[in-house]
């Protein structure tokens, strides 16, 4: 033991005095085990059972027991009968036996009384126990398919006959992944001796997980900072391979860190990656220091390792240095070479046993989950062996392959240059009823077609120059013959053929491109030119047309007003503030004006020169009792509404502070200055300018008043704090020092915080004043952004602070120093960035945009209309807001204009599992996880009934009739209900647990989509319940995710987790046809046309599937699973949503996405639960359910 932490690997039987954190769980199993004389300890991938066992319990065992422990791998009675002939087991009691390994190894496989009957030869001494731990048992499953099955099942049996058996102390243990459980159903009684010896592996507590990280260095004379430990646990949450990581991570922190210094630190976990990133970053820096020959050897030799199953995803699998050498073609010592780099002892990617078989095999499978290149390897592979069957399904019907498959394949030979060692790893994929395979036989048959099209297009481009020829001489003729009529085409139909020519694909991308970057003016003036032509344009084009046309609606507004200010030749636009009545506008200048402007009667009331520099910032008081402005050099001046100057601070640079001098004129600059103003009371004052020496640089002053108007922060490179009264007593005993120059200032609303930006770092100050009436002048920095910071912003809850630098906004929990989530930009840098009084992020950009985003990044509204850079954006009264551009132009804008017109969202405390809207668009079914069942009016939005059930709703269906509803629940009960107020018409039971239904086309029958590979039909006439298919034909092993009629009633389409789509005809809904879409689960399927020719489905894999009789084409996509689709009136265009929480429009014509959604979900919230649609003279309603809410969309 040379190491506190093993890295990936589990930990070994001489390691358990670093195996910490798992006493009571050590201390359960052993009890398990001397009681029983069976023992499955089951657990998820990287829950750490095989550590428990081997550095646990096997310690813990006395000199009694005797221990044979080994994983099955493809030979399991090879391996039981090498771990049995160790040392540790009955090694020494067959020394003497000749030819030991053979003769046992042929008698445990001839023999399921095996073990017994070696014992009673070589009896252990007396007293003596025998435990035999098969770790990784779920390897035999593997090893049943492609092995040799009569070995396995052998074992399997060799097992249970030992169990059961009485006559020796013998004790058997199993390591098992928890998804396999099911398979033991494989093997005559495995899963009732599993089912009844179950040993689950607890989870940790967060003591535990303290322990497991503390511990194994004080052994080795080392600490882990306790934040770093607390660091770890959060950053854990609920990972699944959370264990091997952790162990990995600290593992590479010793190496690199923590060996020398004998101290684990945060910056040292920052620099490795963290727990996210940290195994992934250091398989790559392992592959990327092999040479480029090694990087392809190491590339196959991990495709190798990796298979994807359909029940149990990407798992590990063993190959000999041979097997990858032939697949790699290259010498076994090249492959030797990559392995012995990834199974390093400070690496433990790799294991590799170096017996005779000399095997091969990823230690855990945390790596094929973690490692960002593995990820692609394996997608790769996926997808190669995927082309590879679809090649060899065409050849077995005698079909050359053809256009875009024939160019598939050649893409898949030519990247990945497979071989026949290569295809035979892949036999065994094939199902029973077909023949194997000649992989020269493949190639060939590649070949063949390629040549095959090469001749047709030969003899199709023969057949092209003897027409073209023809075409040539009639055009001629034809020319003459029509040239006499062309003076008859006006000038306007001229014009309509221009503009119809452009309604095409280049058409509908460039607007579509234009909307989606949210040049939504743009997209407008390109949608204007079809204005003209809507009557001639097709109804497929023109829906097309609409859908971008509602977008641009939905998201952008024109200006309420729009009026401009003559603030006179090279004068612009500094800083501004509008009273709260919307009365009045205050504008400050960069000549040094302040220019009072009424806001009703659009003129200029009163300009007042208030600085000799430009003002930088102008503040109104809450009661509208003053303003005050800044220069860019430090003069803070008040000012009454009507232009009176009643007070003013002037303040030094170098610290900020008033300097007192009684009447004494100061010098400024080399000049004496001093001013002789009255009062808002009438008191004659003097009140004096203090001295200020501009800083260098041209370093800008700041200033901010709080929103309570008591206090005034400003400086340049510190911060003073003041009250505004009259005495102008300072609220901090010393100028606030932030590290650099200050940017940017903000109160909270409640002016008991202050933010300030220095450069990239922002300070959070609470306003804690003591009996004196002042603050302690203590200031931390809170964050550090990598880039400059342009803008600052407290949430109207005062709960958050928003940050925003050029090309994003971060969002942080102020009061505990929490980073929250990202708001990046939209296409375009950001100029000035704050929340609005909804607690939206307003925003503007420097292409002349004002932008609304929720916080989780959807846009709300995007105001475009101004031609000159925008340099100040106001709250002017309720809703309204005021944008200034360099020019004096002014809009008016109602940020939230029009919003209802489009969409509604309706809040909820439970969560919606279910949406289905009626066939009449008026009314909305809703189902919640808690048993809740609502009715909407889609018109006023009210409830009209609600019915509290006492189950999770899982699905909910409407009859086209609009006088039904049926909902399943998770207590397996199908319910009918009256639409119209909600009364149960009829109950019933329902044998497996649903998961779907939905109404026929005539509203008299359920159809019901069950988890175990079956579904009923429930007759709502008669109440009668069949179900199908028949038993014979069940897959225990398939669940139904959806079913769905097509337009005529008589074929239902369900949709599995292994990827399959299975068409069933009435009237015994007997199979008719099976798809296979994917290898992984297809969430919901539907028919596309009146003629059910084709179907759009989707799924986990992130890809929407067009499929036809003759084909299957992958053709859109999301960024995460599908959830549901449907088509608008047509069968042209597609609205889709997944799990990336974005709704996407697609054209199908033009094979164009026409915008995105992004729904309104909190960052990291719980994703869409269902969505349903429904279309009435042109206009749809959708309904999408997501975690506390119901939203619609109105197109």
């Amino acid at each position: 033991m040379n190491i506190p932490y093993p890295g990936l690997r589990p930990f070994r039987k001489e390691e358990s005095t670093i195996f910490k954190g798992r006493q009571e769980h050590i201390e359960k199993l052993y009890d398990t085990l001397t009681n029983n004389r069976f023992v499955a300890v089951v657990g998820a991938s990287g829950c750490g059972k095989s550590s428990l066992v081997a550095a646990g319990l096997l310690p813990k065992l006395d000199n009694t027991w005797r221990v044979a422990k080994f994983p099955p791998g493809n030979s399991p009675i090879k391996a039981i009968t090498r771990a049995l002939l160790d040392k540790d087991a009955i090694g020494e009691e067959r020394a003497g036996i000749d030819n030991s390994e053979e003769y046992l190894y042929a008698k445990l496989k001839s023999s399921s009384s095996g073990i017994v009957e070696s014992f009673q030869k070589t009896p252990l001494p007396e007293g003596t126990k025998l435990l035999i731990v098969v770790d990784q048992f779920e390897e035999i499953f593997r090893s049943l398919r492609y092995s040799n099955d009569n070995e396995v099942r052998a074992f399997v049996y060799l097992l249970i006959e030992s169990i059961e058996q009485k006559e020796i102390p013998l004790y058997i243990l199993i390591t098992m992944r928890s998804d396999f459980i099911g398979e033991c159903a494989s093997f005559y009684n495995l899963a009732e001796l599993v089912g009844d010896n179950i040993f689950l592996t607890p989870r940790l507590t967060s003591s535990q997980y303290r322990e497991i990280i503390s511990l194994p260095a004080k052994i080795f004379s080392a600490i882990v900072e306790p934040p770093l430990v607390t660091k770890l646990i959060n950053d854990m949450a609920s990972n699944q391979d959370q264990l091997p990581v952790l162990q990995h991570a600290l593992m590479r922190m010793w190496f690199k860190f923590a060996k020398d210094s004998r101290k684990f630190t945060i910056d040292d976990y920052k620099k490795i990656g963290t727990l996210k990133g940290s195994l992934s970053k250091h398989a790559n820096e392992v592959y990327h220091k092999l040479e480029m020959e090694q990087q392809h050897t190491a590339s196959i030799l991990f495709k190798c390792l990796v298979e994807h199953s359909k029940n149990h995803g990407d798992m590990r699998r063993t190959v000999s240095l041979e097997e990858a050498a032939k697949v790699a073609m290259v010498d076994i010592q090249e492959v030797e070479k990559v392995v012995k780099e990834f199974s390093k002892k400070n690496r433990n990617f790799l294991t590799f046993s170096k017996n005779n078989e000399k095997l091969i095999d990823i230690t855990h499978e945390s790596l094929i989950r973690q490692w960002d290149q593995l990820i692609q390897w394996k997608d790769e592979e996926k997808e190669a062996a995927s082309t590879y069957f679809e090649i060899i399904k065409k050849s077995k019907n005698n079909e050359y392959l053809r256009g875009f498959t024939l160019a598939y394949a050649l893409d898949w030979e030519n990247k990945t240059i497979p071989n026949k060692y290569w295809a035979e790893r892949y036999n065994n994929d094939l199902t029973e009823n077909e023949d194997s395979v000649n992989y020269e036989d493949i190639i060939k048959f590649i070949k063949d077609s390629k040549k095959n099209e090469e001749d047709e297009s030969s003899k199709q481009e023969r057949q092209r120059k003897i027409i073209r020829v023809l075409s040539i001489s009639i055009s001629v003729i034809v020319i003459f013959v029509l040239i006499g009529f062309m003076w008859i085409l006006n000038e306007n139909n001229k014009r309509k053929s221009i503009l119809l020519s452009n309604i095409t694909l280049p058409f509908l991308q460039r607007a579509s491109l234009q909307a989606k970057t949210n040049n939504l003016k743009q997209a407008r003036n390109i949608i204007n030119e079809t204005i003209e032509l809507r009557d001639y344009i097709p109804n497929d084009r023109l829906l097309a047309i609409n859908l971008i046309e509602w977008y641009i609606n939905y998201l952008s507004s024109e200006p309420l007003e729009k009026f401009s200010i003559d603030f006179g030749r090279q004068v612009f636009p500094e800083s501004s503030v509008a009273t709260s009545d919307g009365n009045y506008l205050f504008v400050g200048t960069n000549n040094g004006e302040i220019i009072k402007y009424d806001l009703f009667k659009k003129n200029i009331l009163l300009k007042i020169k208030a600085h000799e520099l430009p003002v930088k910032k102008l503040a109104l008081h809450p009661e509208n009792r003053w303003i005050v402005s800044s220069s860019k050099k430090g003069l803070i001046k008040f000012w009454s509404f009507d232009g009176i100057n009643i007070n003013q601070w002037n303040n030094n640079n170098n610290n900020n502070k008033d300097k007192d001098k009684g009447d004494s004129d100061i010098e400024q600059n080399g000049e004496t200055y001093s001013v002789d103003i009255q009062t808002k009371a009438g008191i004659q004052n003097k009140i004096l300018t203090k001295t200020l020496k501009y800083p260098e640089n041209n370093i800008s002053f700041n200033m901010e008043l709080s929103p309570d108007g008591k206090y005034i922060a400003y400086g340049y490179n510190s911060i003073m704090i003041k009250h505004t009264d009259e005495q102008a007593k300072s609220l901090v005993e010393e100028p606030l020092y932030p590290q650099y120059t200050i940017d940017h200032i903000v109160f909270t609303s409640n002016s008991s915080h202050i933010a300030i930006a220095s450069l990239n770092v922002v300070y959070i100050k609470k306003l804690k004043i003591n009996k004196d009436g002042i603050c302690d002048n203590e200031i931390k920095p809170a964050f550090r952004m990598k880039d400059e910071i342009i803008a600052l912003s407290f949430h109207p809850t005062d709960t958050l602070l928003s940050v925003t630098t050029s090309n994003k906004t971060n969002i942080f929990d102020y009061s505990h120093e929490k980073y929250r989530y990202e708001i990046p930009t939209v296409k375009s840098d950001i100029s000035w960035a704050e929340f609005d009084y909804k607690g939206n992020l307003l925003s503007t950009t420097l292409d002349k945009k004002i932008l609304i985003q929720n916080t989780d990044n959807s846009i709300i509204k995007v105001f475009q209309d101004h031609e000159h850079e925008i340099v100040d954006v106001i709250k002017c009264n309720n809703n309204s807001y005021l944008s200034i551009d360099r020019s004096g132009i002014i809009n008016k804008w109602d940020l939230y204009s029009n919003i209802k017109k489009f969409s509604e969202q309706i809040i909820y405390e439970n969560e919606p599992s279910s949406v289905k809207i009626s066939p009449d668009a008026s009314r909305c079914l809703i189902g919640f996880s808690s048993g809740n069942l609502i009715m909407k009016n889609l018109k006023t939005y009210e409830t009209l009934w609600e019915y509290k059930t006492s189950h999770n709703i899982i699905g909910v269906s409407y009859s086209p009739d609009s006088k039904w509803i049926a909902h399943i629940n998770s207590s397996n009960i199908l319910t009918i209900r009256k639409a119209s107020d909600g009364k149960i018409k009829h109950k019933e039971t329902l044998e497996q647990t649903p998961s779907h239904c939905v109404f026929s086309p005539d509203s008299n029958y359920v159809a019901v989509a069950f988890d175990k590979g079956i579904f009923c039909i429930y007759n709502r006439l008669n109440n009668r319940i069949q179900y199908f298919p028949s038993i014979q034909d069940i897959d225990a092993r398939e669940s139904f995710i959806s079913i769905e009629y097509n337009n005529d009633g008589n074929s239902l389409m369900t949709c599995s987790n292994n990827g399959l789509i299975k068409i069933w005809k009435s009237p015994t809904w007997k199979k008719s046809k099976e798809i296979s879409v994917s290898y992984d689960s297809i969430n919901f399927s539907i028919f596309r046309g009146a003629n059910n020719q084709q179907l759009i489905c989707g799924g986990k894999d992130q890809q929407l599937y067009l499929i036809n009789d003759e084909n299957e084409v992958s053709f859109l996509s999301h960024e995460k699973e599908v959830i549901k689709a449907f088509f608008f009136p047509g069968n042209q265009q597609l609205l889709s949503v997944g799990n990336d929480r974005i709704l996407r429009v697609f054209d199908f014509p033009s094979n164009t996405e026409l915008f995105n959604l992004k729904l309104p979900v909190e960052k990291y919230n719980y994703p869409v639960k269902d969505l349903d649609h429904c279309c009435i003279n042109n206009e749809c309603v959708v309904a999408v359910a997501l975690k506390d809410k119901i939203v619609f969309y109105k197109f």
